[in-house]
């Protein structure tokens, strides 16, 4: 059986790592934390990149910099 990941690669998709920071402006003294994710994505449009800040956003309401974004394969 192959695994949603090995699936999803072999139709174009590549890791992709993203570093960046997180702000949380309504925690005392305005925390500010940076983060690395990595996930498998499609590229042009990168749907699982795109979904991640939303639900920081809606769950956490934390505001995200990105600083950058590699992707290999």
């Amino acid at each position: 059986m192959v695994d949603r990941e090995s699936l999803a690669r072999i139709h174009g998709a590549g890791l992709i790592k993203t570093e960046g920071l997180w702000h949380m402006p309504q925690h005392r003294g305005g925390r500010l934390e940076s983060f690395v994710w990595q996930t498998v994505d499609t590229a042009p449009g990168f749907p699982r990149l795109r979904a991640f800040p939303d639900h920081w956003r809606r769950e956490i309401a934390v505001i995200i910099h990105p600083a950058r974004l590699v992707r290999s394969g």
